[in-house]
């Protein structure tokens, strides 16, 4: 069985972005509007001889008017499915309080975290993302989905969370 990444956060953090930079297609449509993303579109990845399959998800919201009861639903279905889940946020910006609810909510699955600051164009940048190391999580990524950088490193975080065991069975822990 092959392990599942999930990707979440916050409309407009730069998900779907970060889908297809995995994937190497333009898969997941990608647009300024939030709420684009409404179903989950899951892919599969090679990389260094490992395979996992990733997921794009809707944006996290907590407003029913934008974020429907079903939405909301995939999105609960893809983490309790998922291995690994990578907690995409805004670099750019500060910490929302919308992020504070997703890291909580995220915690009580007990999955595996990778926090992914997006939207860090240059190393010089890294300075704006440092806030976020108050989200207490220890696995934490400075990219740019939209440029590139840093996804190899993405990668490879990933299959480090990947093993095989004696078998050639792959083994998630």
């Amino acid at each position: 069985m092959l392990t599942k990444v999930v990707i979440t956060g916050r409309p407009n953090v730069g998900k779907s972005t970060l889908f297809n930079r995995l994937i190497g297609k333009k898969r997941a449509i990608v647009y300024k509007t939030p709420g684009t993303t409404r179903d989950r579109n899951d892919y599969e990845v090679l990389w260094k001889d490992k395979k996992f399959i990733v997921t794009d998800t809707a944006g996290w919201n907590k407003d029913v008017f934008v974020f429907s009861v079903d939405m909301l639903h995939q999105l609960d279905i893809a983490i309790e499915q998922s291995d690994i889940v990578l907690f995409v946020v805004d670099g750019k910006m500060s910490i929302h309080p919308t992020d504070l609810q997703i890291v909580q909510q995220i915690r009580l699955s007990k999955k595996k975290i990778i926090l992914v600051v997006n939207k860090i164009d240059t190393q010089a940048e890294e300075i704006k993302g440092y806030e976020f190391y108050e989200l207490g999580l220890e696995d934490i990524i400075f990219v740019s989905a939209n440029h590139g950088r840093n996804i190899h490193n993405l990668l490879d975080k990933i299959c480090d969370n990947i093993k095989y065991d004696r078998k050639k069975k792959l083994k998630n822990y």
